[in-house]
């Protein structure tokens, strides 16, 4: 299916989000003047969309729907001539697949953005006419939202990656770049996995493309996290229990008649490997401490998992399950939070694939903002640190252990804390509250 026939929200992936703004601005320079292109699909791209609409006589709904998005891509061609944002971002694009058009990112379709055109059309098995037209332009914004690029792929995407490999400082690789994703490749991608302490298998997915990309805000540490906390007057306390105090707390667990009536059915009755953390945290006059329990019901392949959490008096607050069906990336998953009456708390379905890139996406944001604010002296405010600790993910800010046992590589530790909060967070800005 084309990009462009699906329907995009503020509910969908923020990368669909960016794609649509991105064709926006294209269209239009003066589109999104206040925010950009920033994922968000808020008033100012609803009522772009919506002047779009209007302009090209659809119904006008602010949504971004297929008819909506298919017309957008038909009214934007870039050639010799074009000039202005559209043109620059084109610019930027192929200077993100290392085809750095000769003259740089000016906003000035030159010989040098066609020559550039050209290499990325001949490069993906397009026409090559070195005019940056519907085709050309979907290819890319395909290519840049790709998450998974594995063994047998052929592409732009794959020669970034190559050149990537090659440009790291973590192990020493040198690697023909040639677009084609063949054993070379993936024996460079699981040398760079294994010392990175990523799951070696050779697949670039998010995890490996995140810390690949040398531009990126790589996810804060525990201690820049920390430290964000302890300005707010945020102190938390973890600390690991014995393998006793975890049986015991299992027990409880399984008395719950309403975590029986939820349990999976295709979940063990036993759950093995648990442990417990005891959190402690302490936000002006509030003093909160609760046990939160983590554990497998599949001993076999560890994809069903289990976490619960209690209050001081070891009574249950809520607890859920974590499922994956298949292999670690394209598989569906999901997350399911109870509160302790067994009513529904939060409900999450997805692919491991797209939780891990979305807890990437909320990390790169955090620190971003980290960094904008320390480059600003501009203090980061958090109007609940319990949202900040959503955001920053139970695995890193708070210092739980993961989870799922890196089953889920993280991807889904800041929903299960979600559960654990009562609360969801977009993003930590300088300056603002969570949002």
């Amino acid at each position: 299916m084309s990009i462009d026939d699906r329907t995009v929200t503020a509910e969908s992936r923020r990368r669909f989000i960016e794609t649509v703004q991105k064709q926006l601005i294209r269209e239009n320079p003066s589109a999104l003047p206040e925010y950009g292109i920033d994922g968000i699909y808020g008033e100012e791209t609803d009522l772009a969309v919506q002047d779009f609409q209007s302009q090209e006589g659809l119904t006008v709904d602010g949504i971004a729907g297929p008819e909506t998005n298919n017309a957008l891509r038909e009214a934007i061609l870039f050639g010799e001539g074009s000039e202005g944002e559209g043109v620059e971002m084109l610019q930027e694009d192929l200077t993100w697949f290392y085809f750095e058009p000769d003259g740089g990112i000016d906003g000035i379709y030159g010989p040098g953005t066609e020559q550039a055109v050209r290499d990325f059309q001949s490069d993906n098995d397009l026409s090559v006419d070195g005019i940056a037209g519907p085709n050309t332009l979907e290819m890319m914004d395909e290519l840049i939202e790709t998450i998974l690029v594995e063994e047998g792929d052929a592409n732009s995407l794959v020669r970034r990656i190559q050149e990537q490999l090659n440009e790291q400082d973590e192990v020493d690789i040198s690697i023909d770049v040639d677009g084609s994703f063949g054993p070379e490749t993936e024996g460079a991608i699981e040398d760079f996995q294994e010392v990175t302490d990523q799951q070696v298998d050779g697949i670039a997915g998010p995890v490996t493309m995140n810390l690949l990309d040398l531009e990126a805000f790589h996810p804060s540490t525990e201690e820049e996290l920390n430290q964000v906390l302890e300005d707010e007057g945020y102190e938390m306390e973890v600390e690991e229990q014995s393998e006793e105090a975890a049986l015991s707390f299992v027990d409880l667990l399984q008395s719950s008649e309403a975590y029986q009536n939820n349990l999976p059915s295709e979940a063990s009755d036993e759950i093995s490997d648990p442990e417990l953390t005891r959190i402690s945290r302490q936000f002006e006059e509030d003093d909160q401490e609760f046990y939160l329990l983590s554990g497998s019901l599949d001993e076999e392949n560890g994809y069903i998992h289990v976490f619960a959490t209690f209050d001081e008096d070891e009574e249950i607050l809520n607890f859920g399950f974590g499922v994956i069906e298949g292999d670690l990336y394209e598989s569906p998953a999901t997350l399911n939070v109870y509160d302790v009456d067994g009513e529904t708390v939060e409900e999450e379905e997805d692919t491991v694939l797209e939780f891990t890139n979305a807890e990437l996406d909320i990390q790169n944001q955090l620190t971003e903002a980290i960094f904008e604010a320390n480059e600003s002296d501009i203090r980061i405010q958090v109007e609940d640190p319990c949202d900040f600790a959503v955001a920053a993910s139970a695995g890193i800010a708070c210092g739980v252990p993961g989870l799922f046992a890196g089953t889920f590589t993280a991807g889904i530790g800041w929903l299960v804390f979600a559960g654990v909060c009562g609360a969801t967070v977009d993003a930590v800005t300088p300056s603002g509250a969570c949002s």
